[in-house]
């Protein structure tokens, strides 16, 4: 057996007095005397967990255990949503040491570890609560094992996504407030929400490039002085005619503004983003991320 978790989750077995009609597994230090064709390793990392034993093993890396052409690694799970490029990075790996790759598509080799409805009502029999409230899979799944609670003559029953705040007494349950939730990147030295204007408009500009455009403006007439734009992932060296109609087009956009509205920067800084936006997707069909500042002279 190699895997830290799941030499705790046998242990733990053991200790409530499961498994004991099965003989003790041997310790992994031993893999290297056994015989190949009479040795089976159960470890953990089917679903391409970098750390995890299999992981490991295929980069050679675990203290015990070794993997050689021939030998065959079984998939006994399938991959969880999310994972598939972590799997696939993995299973490509094996096949290019020579190792059999088998998951549930060539084998019936699958056993899910999510209890079925049949078990769950066994476990309500048995358990007798007077609160459920899941906590695994997406909402979907949540409310309908709520559901089922409540056929089961469960007296009350909460629903509770990430983030949610539940008091479970004194007094009936309920949801009392919610924290935010979610993942976090190391940017540099900070962390900061995955799902943040940070990392959004890092990607925004990784596929459509970024422009920071200052329009110039003279203060005693509509007319446009100048346009000075800085393009970053948009054009190749020697395209200057595609930053020329951009120019050209924040140009136009913004001396065709009512005077009324040529006197207030925030409108002709929009109507300059827009504008670069608008030509951009006409010339290189990209919506660049897109910067606009006013100066008046």
């Amino acid at each position: 057996m190699a895997g830290n978790s799941l030499k705790r989750t046998y242990a733990a077995a053991r200790e409530c007095g499961y498994l004991g009609d099965l003989p003790p597994f041997l310790e992994d230090n031993l893999a290297v005397r056994l015989p190949p064709e009479q040795t089976l390793v159960i470890c953990t990392g089917g679903q391409g967990e970098p750390r995890a034993a299999l992981a490991r093993i295929v980069q050679g890396d675990h203290p015990h255990v070794t993997l050689d052409r021939g030998d065959t690694v079984i998939f006994s799970s399938r991959v969880i949503p999310g994972n598939e490029p972590a799997v696939g990075r993995l299973q490509n790996a094996l096949l290019r040491l020579g190792v059999e790759v088998v998951t549930h598509r060539q084998e019936v080799i699958h056993v899910s570890g999510h209890p079925s409805r049949g078990d769950l009502r066994r476990m309500y029999a048995l358990v007798r609560p007077k609160l459920a409230v899941p906590v695994h899979g997406e909402l979907r799944h949540m409310v309908e094992h709520a559901k089922l609670a409540r056929e089961l003559a469960v007296p009350e029953t909460i629903v509770a996504e990430n983030g949610t705040f539940v008091r479970l007494g004194p007094g009936p349950a309920c949801v009392v407030d919610h924290i935010p939730t979610g993942r976090l990147s190391l940017e540099g030295n900070r962390p900061v929400p995955t799902d943040g204007e940070l990392v959004r408009g890092r990607i925004k500009a990784i596929y459509n490039g970024s422009v920071a455009v200052t329009v110039v403006l003279e203060r005693s007439r509509v007319a446009v002085q100048q346009v000075i734009m800085s393009c970053v992932g948009i054009v190749e060296q020697g395209e200057d005619q595609i930053v020329q109609e951009m120019r050209d087009a924040v140009c136009r956009s913004v001396e065709e503004l009512p005077a009324d509205r040529y006197d207030d920067d925030q409108v002709v800084a929009e109507t300059a983003r827009l504008a670069v936006r608008r030509a951009a997707r006409q010339v290189i069909d990209k919506r660049p991320l897109t910067q606009a500042h006013v100066v008046r002279v």
